[in-house]
């Protein structure tokens, strides 16, 4: 009797040991099978990853304000009818609006470029601000030119009008029959004249020294005559290597500076010319 209780109590703990090892098992089982499922659904996660990297892709290559992309050539047709200009090459075919253009691949659009309304109309605002802005530096610019034409000028009507009235004295000295004008006046709107009798050496003293004033004031156009070629060289020769202005600026400096030399030269002529009359002695 006593080795059979041996042998049931025996089999009794057998059975408890079975029963509380399996129960271990389905824990560790139960506890495994959630980390199995986390990792099923860190699956999609980065399936989304993926997705998300290719649309920013695109829309670094196209931008596009107002996409077309994927859209065959009827379709473009029934949104924005016939395009202003088609250009084709390479198997590629371009069609050009006036808010953009598309590109098309095997009749497909593969290449969006047009504006959104309000896109191009603030690229028209900006365009016609740049051209008002052009046109107002141009005025500008011309505005400049025509001072600097008036101040180069201002020197050859000088001198044209000093021109002007030596041929009147001439004029006078000739008609009087006695001499040359002296002096010229004007008094309450009329001109006032002193004419002096000369001798025919004197006469010819005289006329001397106003064929050398002429003489002289013919080599002093030749000179900067010439000047202002080589200032207008100069200029065309900074354009091909400076910007337009700064090449502008010289060239204006340069005109400046022959026009201020060839008014001096004038007035120091004009100064020789009447010194050597005053030096021609009288009959006295």
């Amino acid at each position: 009797m006593k080795s059979l209780r041996h042998v049931s109590l025996g089999i009794m703990l057998a059975a408890l040991v079975c029963i509380q090892s399996g129960c271990k098992d389905d824990r560790r089982s139960q506890e495994q099978t959630p980390a199995v499922t986390t990792a099923q659904e860190q699956t999609p996660a980065t399936t989304t990853t993926q997705d998300q990297a290719l649309p920013p892709a695109i829309t670094t290559t196209v931008a596009p304000a107002i996409s077309f992309l994927g859209k065959n050539e009827a379709e473009v047709l029934g949104e924005l009818g016939q395009p202003q200009g088609k250009l084709s090459g390479k198997g590629r075919i371009v069609w050009t609006y006036e808010r953009g253009s598309l590109e098309f691949t095997n009749g497909i659009v593969a290449l969006s470029r047009i504006m959104s309304p309000d896109q191009y109309a603030q690229f028209q605002l900006a365009k016609q601000k740049r051209a008002e802005e052009a046109r107002a530096k141009e005025q500008l610019q011309l505005q400049r030119d025509a001072q600097s034409w008036q101040h180069q000028n201002a020197a050859a009507a000088l001198q044209s009008q000093q021109a002007a009235s030596n041929r009147e004295r001439y004029r006078q000295s000739k008609e009087s029959k006695k001499g040359y004008v002296a002096s010229s006046t004007v008094v309450g709107g009329k001109v006032i004249t002193s004419v002096a009798t000369e001798s025919p050496e004197q006469r010819a003293a005289r006329r001397a020294t106003e064929e050398r004033y002429r003489n002289k004031l013919k080599e002093i156009n030749d000179q900067f005559r010439t000047r202002e070629r080589e200032d207008r060289a100069i200029y065309e020769t900074a354009l091909k290597s400076q910007p337009r202005e700064v090449a502008q600026n010289h060239y204006k400096y340069l005109q400046q500076q022959t026009s201020d030399a060839k008014r001096n030269a004038t007035e120091e002529a004009r100064t020789a010319y009447e010194n050597e009359l005053s030096h021609i002695p009288s009959d006295d």
